[in-house]
């Protein structure tokens, strides 16, 4: 880590493949696959439509927040980006709502996760029903145990951490969808 010669500005110490690792990874999780079902049994063809449109559409999200963090460079920056636009009302409500947000996905990415990765290798992690068993629910409380340290950390040690994990991530999804058969 580099010693922070400036204490009231914001280091740069990542490059731009660490910035889109992350973003991707972050985007791409297991809920893909449960939202591609959903999608073609309700939409049919149009679902597919619909998955080509979205990498389009994210990336003209992603764009905006680029250029807002370019403006405002602060930490915390999207809990952050209503106040300027809509008053400190709004952002205490859209800060509200990403800390509901913060504290619901790890642990649906932790379900998600063993209900799709490690069910595929180890079918005894969920019961008939779909739900965790013990096995599966103490695998998942690992899985955001995990997830602690990397957040208390900082993003260097995640970007390190998701550069090994990340591409992990995309082969173990990647050799399910190639060798799972619809159900």
């Amino acid at each position: 880590m580099s010693t922070n010669s400036n204490p009231g500005k914001l280091r740069k110490n990542l490059g731009l493949t660490q910035f889109l690792l992350i973003g991707i990874a972050g985007s791409i999780g297991g809920a893909i696959f449960y939202g591609a079902q959903k999608a073609v049994g309700s939409a049919g063809p149009a679902g597919i439509l619909a998955y080509a449109l979205a990498p389009v559409l994210y990336l003209f999200v992603a764009l905006t927040y680029i250029d807002i963090s370019q403006d405002f460079p602060e930490a915390g920056g999207p809990s952050r980006f209503s106040i300027y636009s809509h008053g400190q009302a709004t952002n205490l409500i859209n800060a509200m709502a990403d800390l509901i947000w913060y504290l619901f996905i790890p642990p649906l990415e932790a379900y998600v996760f063993v209900g799709l990765v490690v069910h595929y290798f180890f079918p005894q992690v969920l019961q008939p029903n779909g739900n965790l068993t013990l096995a599966g629910g103490i695998v998942a409380v690992a899985l955001i145990l995990l997830f602690v340290p990397l957040n208390y950390y900082g993003i260097e040690v995640f970007a390190k951490v998701n550069r090994v994990f990340g591409w992990l991530k995309f082969a173990l999804y990647a050799v399910i969808a190639l060798t799972s058969s619809p159900p």
